[in-house]
């Protein structure tokens, strides 16, 4: 309900903020409210982001815009969830790289 744009997009993510690519120019300082469904587990949280920075991409990218948020306002156990996140994503990856090494 009120949402603007919906679509499922890979994005690189910490415990302070977010980048990912867009079609859409934003400036810096816009806020933006974000919805996102975090894999494999299908948690979901609703956080806003300030624009910290919107450039340009070269082309031959999938989307015009490569998009930098920083988090804003976050409650406490939404940021716990998001880190908890990052951290099971991280240790997959590295299990992920361990095994390709050993094989």
């Amino acid at each position: 309900d009120g949402l603007i744009k919906h679509e499922q997009t890979r994005v690189n993510i910490s415990a302070c903020g977010i980048a990912f690519e867009s079609d859409e120019a934003f400036d810096a300082g816009q806020v933006l409210e974000l919805n996102l469904l975090l894999k494999p587990v299908n948690t979901k949280l609703k956080l806003k982001g300030c624009v910290n920075a919107c450039d340009r991409q070269a082309t031959g990218s999938s989307k015009a815009y490569l998009l930098r948020l920083d988090f804003v306002s976050t409650d406490m156990h939404v940021r716990e969830e998001l880190i908890q996140h990052i951290v099971r994503r991280q240790s997959m990856q590295l299990s992920e790289l361990r095994q390709d090494q050993s094989d």
